[in-house]
């Protein structure tokens, strides 16, 4: 009853990119009501429906497109999203460690370089 009741409460909101922003971040936080409950599951495509009707920015597109995927996915699915969310951050992460380790391999070759110049 509560979650239905906060379901309709969210569905009333003008959707904006901050509040889009924070739905898709509380995901894990409402995605099992979704699957408890068809009457929440109902508000949050009222949710999605407000949303594409009421689009500002070109930009939140992708992310109105991401929220109605999550809300529609049954739990298979989401088990699925979440397996390839983990890969994808950690590809991610990986990504910015070489970026980073890269970053300052170049940082002490510069500075060698600079001290070499000083000496002569």
């Amino acid at each position: 009853m509560e979650w239905r009741n906060t379901a309709f409460c969210l569905s009333q909101l003008k959707i904006t990119e901050k509040v889009l922003s924070k739905l898709l971040e509380l995901y894990d936080s409402y995605k099992e009501r979704l699957l408890q409950s068809k009457e929440v599951k109902d508000y949050f495509c009222v949710i999605v429906t407000n949303a594409k009707k009421g689009i500002v920015k070109p930009d939140m597109k992708p992310q109105i497109e991401e929220f109605e995927l999550k809300v529609n996915l049954d739990e298979n699915a989401q088990l699925e999203l979440k397996q390839n969310n983990n890969y994808l951050n950690a590809k991610e992460q990986l990504s910015k460690i070489k970026k980073n380790r890269k970053n300052q391999a170049q940082g002490q070759v510069t500075a060698g370089l600079g001290r070499e110049t000083s000496h002569k």
